[in-house]
């Protein structure tokens, strides 16, 4: 047969191999993973209020801010010398319920200067654990906020809570305010300390025969012991302890307290719509990307996104590290449904390599489906690197490696799929 004559059989095989190539395509995107919709609806966005008065402040917020400034200096210029346990009494009160409520971090310095007046004046101002004039609220709470600070407190304090056996006191069970701290202040133990770690399962045990008792307790003092037993203060969301605070803080309603409760819940709600902006422009830029109908098969989380990242920094300063910071969670989630949810083998290496390239050149050589994908990808770094002021590979590099680790997976995924196939001969 002649070199001419053979061309169209070339050209038939050719044109076999790209359909059948073409098939084991369609076919590689058949999906093993789903994924549930999102139960966020654009509905709850039409209850933000976009008015110009939502976005100033309440005509008493910073008179407010500045009284609660001065509660906290007067008691940071407070004397402890000779063991003074009332005034650090409510030296703690007074910076465990700023925290509590969420507005802590506008007096960063001043509680800083205060809680370190308190390590300074020593220990066991609270330890007469004795059943008659201990104070085990207290000495748990100064444990706490000490070690919340970064102050080195030693956990030895604690062992007056022990009789000669070995055993936790019983009278320890009748105080229920002293059992809460207590409980809180053990969820920040170092590893290695074993009696924080036996005044948890001491503390919690008693707790929580609390709660289904009539025993006659104050309502807010039990809902705080409720809410303690689900998420510990350590371990809570910030907005989500300072909601909480808001509607239940255990402590005296007197005309100072009256002020910081007042100015917590203006601070509170100048954030949550601060916050609520933030989300607005953030489905305004999701719902350009229509992961509907461009990415079908990527999850669709962005108010997840956004609560985890606003649960790291909530506070307006970081307004655009949580505007980056959940584009880029959302990018990852369309890289991370496409490598294991969509893309074949073959287009998995073509978009890595666009990745490690950076380039918008090396979008006219990937495959359409993965073109959605790297748009996506330098649009979000180019928005990135506008906002931030920087320029170059900075910002690309970290991409790079993070995208070339997803590559072996689909290799793993193959060769997973390989020995299944082969077992069955």
């Amino acid at each position: 047969m002649s070199s001419s004559s053979s061309l169209p059989l070339q050209a038939a095989a050719a044109a076999a191999a790209k359909a059948a190539t073409a098939g084991a395509v369609a076919a590689d995107r058949v999906s093993s993973l789903s994924f549930p919709t999102t139960v966020w609806s654009d509905g709850f966005l039409d209850q933000v209020d976009l008015s110009l008065q939502a976005k100033q402040k309440h005509p008493k917020y910073e008179v407010l801010k500045e009284d609660v400034r001065k509660m906290v200096v007067n008691e940071a210029k407070s004397s402890y010398g000779d063991g003074n346990a009332a005034a650090i009494t409510e030296k703690l009160q007074l910076i465990d319920a700023v925290q509590r409520l969420g507005v802590g971090y506008h007096f960063e310095a001043e509680i800083e200067e205060a809680l370190g007046k308190v390590h300074d004046a020593g220990e066991g101002l609270f330890t007469n654990f004795d059943g008659k004039g201990m104070d085990l609220y207290h000495e748990a709470l100064r444990f706490r906020l000490l070690r919340q600070q970064g102050f080195p407190v030693s956990q030895d304090g604690f062992s007056k809570l022990k009789d000669n056996e070995g055993r936790f006191k019983e009278w320890l069970a009748t105080d229920e305010r002293g059992l809460l701290s207590l409980y809180e202040a053990a969820h920040i133990a170092f590893n290695g300390e074993d009696l924080m770690d036996e005044a948890l399962s001491f503390a919690r045990k008693n707790l929580e025969s609390i709660l289904p008792t009539h025993k006659k307790i104050n309502p807010s003092l039990k809902k705080q012991i409720d809410f303690a037993l689900r998420v510990p203060a350590w371990k809570c969301v910030p907005r989500s302890l300072a909601r909480h605070s808001i509607d239940n803080l255990y402590y005296d309603y007197s005309a100072q307290n009256q002020k910081l409760l007042t100015f917590a819940k203006l601070d509170f709600n100048m954030a949550q719509n601060f916050h609520q902006h933030e989300i607005l422009e953030l489905s305004e830029w999701w719902g350009n990307i229509d992961v509907k109908t461009n990415f079908p098969y990527v999850r669709d989380r962005l108010m997840e996104s956004y609560y985890s990242v606003n649960a790291m920094y909530f506070e307006h300063k970081y307004r655009l590290g949580r505007i980056i910071s959940t584009k880029v969670w959302l990018m990852l989630a369309i890289l991370d449904d496409t490598y294991d949810n969509f893309a074949t083998y073959e287009e998995v290496q073509l978009l890595t390599e666009a990745i490690q390239r950076m380039d918008a050149g090396a979008l006219h050589e990937l495959p359409d489906a993965m073109k959605k994908v790297y748009r996506v990808v330098l649009d979000v770094f180019d928005e990135i690197e506008r906002e931030i002021g920087r320029t170059g590979p900075t910002l690309a590099s970290s991409m790079l490696r993070k995208s070339s680790r997803y590559c072996p997976e689909p290799t793993w995924l193959i060769s997973a799929g390989a020995m299944k196939v082969r077992s069955r001969h």
